[in-house]
């Protein structure tokens, strides 16, 4: 009721008190909005042409008004390596502007060629002499390394793209910190041993070897995908999307706040850990087969499709869902399923070792858990479902007699209610509907009650229109 009061009271005061005072109030103007596409820095190799990857104006009015945006690349001189700025305006038919202002970086190429001019020693990065432009490289720099092992001796943070080739090998030196920024490009066909620190923001591809003796870190911004072979010795915190394609085995500790999605085969080592933590989510997809001999703590969602092979422990304290696949907890494994977590097996689970479930543990119907070990604690349920109908309140619904009221009988309204176990707005349709006219004589009344599972329920009853020995119609 005040929120009611405030809004009179705000109308009234712009338009009835203003006007006593020779106040005319004035619309709002409604301005438009640039949106840029593509990249923003936008990074353009030296000595090559400039690219307008472009940018769309809206505007409240005027509805799609990029073909009036008026661009301004003049200052860009890719013929000269520095940073740019390309001004994009607009005006819609009121007069009223936008301005968006896109960066535009000149950047080298630079390539590693070692000490095949026998000038650079020929492994490490911050030598000049071991880059074909007789300087190390800088943050947005394009850099690819085709040959060789090069080890990275200084903290370096890559805003432009890296580029390691087949039959390279960057190592990250121990102390340093290697920082992929939110727009930088790490892609490697070649090996990757980490020493130092990984800090990921951006993107970074290894399809060929990775090898992390240290910490590789993720942020909510970055996306890494290992599709080759890679091995953890470490530590790797994910906070960002992490996809494994190729082999992956974990000799340490990997800690999921985001989505770990693995569709290749992953091996988690004896005493090692993976620990889903936060609204960390781990998928084991279809064409997946995930061997633990560790130990997986789950404090948020694992959602399982392929092949489940539990050697080790896995602790459950978020969800388990087996939606297809197999989930099998060999004869040397153990699950357990803590106070207030669940496991939903739709999949094949079996149990051939100790399952201990504090929590609660369901199937699918006709679809138990099986196998030859021992489940103790709270017993698995199943679930097949809302299988029960609606029920009519009460049924059948009582018959309706009326006296009838002219030769061609009553118009009648009714209501019939029923009630689910589960929908709590269940779906009640009858034929002849209420208020229709219905003749002198009896007529069955068929209602039919439908509920979200698709469950039905009828019930029939009668509506008597009688014709009274003293009526006169």
């Amino acid at each position: 009721m005040k929120a009611l009061v405030l809004i009179y009271l705000v109308v009234f005061t712009m338009f009835a008190v203003p006007a006593q005072q020779g106040f005319v109030p004035q619309a709002f103007a409604l301005t438009p909005l640039i949106t840029l596409e593509g990249e923003n820095p936008q990074f353009i190799l030296v000595n090559t042409p400039y690219i307008e990857l472009g940018a769309t104006a809206d505007d409240p009015e005027d509805g799609d008004i990029t073909a009036d945006i008026i661009i301004d690349a003049s200052a860009v001189d890719t013929s000269t390596l520095g940073s740019y700025t390309v001004i994009y305006q607009v005006t819609d038919s009121d007069l009223e502007t936008d301005d968006q202002e896109r960066t535009v970086i000149v950047v080298d190429e630079i390539t590693w060629d070692g000490n095949s001019d026998d000038d650079g020693d020929g492994i490490t990065w911050s030598d000049p002499l071991n880059w074909n432009l007789n300087r190390a490289p800088i943050n947005t720099d394009r850099i690819k390394i085709g040959t060789d092992s090069v080890q990275l001796d200084v903290d370096f943070t890559v805003d432009n793209q890296i580029v390691i080739e087949s039959g390279a090998t960057l190592t990250i030196n121990s102390g340093i910190v290697f920082t992929i920024s939110s727009s930088g490009d790490l892609s490697s066909n070649g090996d990757i041993i980490n020493d130092g620190t990984i800090l990921a923001d951006g993107e970074f591809t290894s399809d060929g070897n990775f090898i992390n003796n240290n910490t590789l870190t993720t942020t909510n911004t970055s996306f890494v995908e290992l599709l080759g072979t890679s091995i953890n010795n470490s530590i790797i915190d994910a906070n960002s999307q992490l996809i494994t394609r190729g082999d992956f085995t974990n000799n340490g500790n990997i800690t999921n706040t985001n989505q770990l999605t693995i569709r290749g085969n992953f091996t988690n080592s004896l005493g090692s850990t993976v620990s889903n933590i936060g609204s960390g989510i781990l998928v084991n997809d279809d064409e997946a087969i995930f061997d633990n001999f560790g130990t997986i703590d789950n404090f948020s969602a694992i959602q399982h499709y392929g092949i489940f092979n539990n050697h080790g422990t896995v602790i459950n304290n978020g969800t388990i869902a087996v939606l297809a696949g197999q989930f099998i907890n060999h004869s040397d494994g153990t699950i357990e399923n803590e106070l207030g977590a669940s496991i939903d097996n739709q999949g094949t689970f079996i149990n051939d070792g100790l399952i201990t479930n504090d929590g609660i543990i369901e199937y699918s119907c006709g679809n138990p858990i099986t196998g030859s070990g021992t489940l103790s604690g709270n017993a698995p349920t199943e679930n097949c479902g809302d299988t029960e109908p609606p029920i009519f309140t009460p049924n059948p619904p009582p018959n309706i007699t009326q006296e009838a009221l002219g030769p061609s009988g009553n118009i009648v309204t009714f209501v019939v209610n029923a009630t689910d176990n589960l929908d709590p707005s269940v779906t009640v349709t009858c034929a002849p509907i209420s208020g229709s006219l219905f003749v002198v004589g009896a007529t069955q009344v068929s209602c039919e009650a439908f509920d979200d599972a698709g469950n039905i329920a009828s019930t029939e009853f009668f509506i008597i229109i009688l014709i009274l020995l003293h009526q006169q119609l």
